[in-house]
């Protein structure tokens, strides 16, 4: 229509009237009770009285202008209807992503405890290693503790270690005596280069300062004064503005359609984190029984460090086997650790493709 049709007026009241629509019943769904009809009906009866009194085509009006109004008002209430039930459910999303959110973080804060707790049994372990008291026998040509060219007679303030170990020392004391050269040759030469650019510096810094002048005295020739540069470059900038008007609105299309899929993807990437967390419980719990084997573990010790009487070559091997035992128990540890870890990293990953 034009703006002079004299049907303008009365077709755009008939296209924004309120309409009260049924909602869509799902199968099976049981129908509202009487009560629960009584309320709607006497509310919405302020906002829906236009509808007492019956449509009709106004006199004059061609019959399929009147018809392409009424689809038109259909199609808005469509449109209305689909943009509330849109902002529900993104409500109801940035629900879950902050109560996922909540999750995770407790999950972390748990993983941070567990490795705490791993270091402290790591270093438990260690030092009741340490307190094992092992028995290393020497030969006289082994031994190179002198002093006063003699063997003291007492040995407990020497140190007792492999040649292998003494050479390797000794190798490392060499390769950081050549590094320590290699760096030295490297300041030299970084000393040489940063002389270099200096005298480069100051070569640009005449250059330039010859091209201002150059640049001042050509425009005083052509112009008559100092054109101020700053002015083109603004010229150029709104141009540029422009331009990344039109490419903002071209990305805005294509984010659009991107949300949309991103949208579609997120019931399975929420399935797919409620899966980790699934696998993390589980993890946590084969923890416990590893914490409950340690602490088992540490009371055998704590029994067998009090026997008085003990065959130095027995408990020697039950010493070795106790060791290699512990030894799994920490690699097992470590390995149900690093699964965790992983699970973690891949379901925080997949967190943050969603809601970065």
């Amino acid at each position: 229509m034009g703006e002079n049709n004299p049907f303008r007026d009365t077709l755009y009241k008939i296209y924004t009237k309120k309409m009260k629509r049924p909602k869509p019943k799902e199968p099976g769904e049981e129908s509202d009770s009487e009560e629960e009809s009584d309320l709607e009906e006497e509310g919405s009866d302020e906002d829906f009285e236009e509808e007492e009194t019956p449509e009709v085509c106004p006199s004059g009006c061609e019959e399929s202008l009147y018809a392409s109004v009424l689809a038109l008002r259909e199609r808005r209430l469509d449109v209305d209807e689909a943009l509330v039930e849109n902002v529900k459910l993104l409500d109801s999303m940035q629900r879950e992503k902050e109560t996922k959110l909540k999750k995770k973080k407790g999950i972390d804060v748990a993983l941070e405890t567990i490795k705490r707790e791993l270091g402290e049994f790591q270093k438990q372990k260690q030092t009741a290693l340490n307190q094992i008291d092992v028995a290393v026998t020497l030969y006289m040509h082994q031994v190179e503790y002198i002093e006063n060219a003699a063997i003291p007679k007492d040995l407990s303030g020497g140190l007792v270690f492999t040649n292998a170990s003494l050479k390797q020392l000794r190798a490392t004391i060499e390769r950081h005596v050549a590094e320590k050269a290699a760096l030295r040759r490297l300041q030299k030469d970084l000393r040489k280069e940063y002389a270099a650019l200096v005298r480069e510096r100051k070569a640009e810094e005449e250059n330039t300062t010859d091209t201002e002048q150059r640049v001042i005295d050509v425009q005083m020739l052509r112009f008559g004064q100092v054109i101020d540069l700053s002015v083109v470059e603004l010229i150029r900038v709104r141009r540029d503005t422009l331009e990344l008007k039109d490419r903002v609105k071209q990305q805005e299309a294509e984010y659009s359609a991107e949300l949309g899929e991103l949208s579609r993807n997120l019931d399975d990437a929420t399935d797919e984190l409620a899966r980790a967390m699934r696998e993390n419980s589980a993890s946590l719990y084969t923890i416990a029984d590893l914490q409950e084997k340690r602490n088992a573990i540490e009371a055998s010790m704590k029994i067998k460090a009090r026997a008085t009487f003990r065959d130095p070559l027995i408990e020697k091997r039950r010493d070795a086997a106790e060791q290699e035992r512990l030894r799994q128990i920490v690699v097992r540890n470590a390995q149900v650790m690093d699964s965790l870890e992983g699970q973690l990293n891949y379901a925080h990953d997949n967190f943050e493709s969603i809601f970065p």
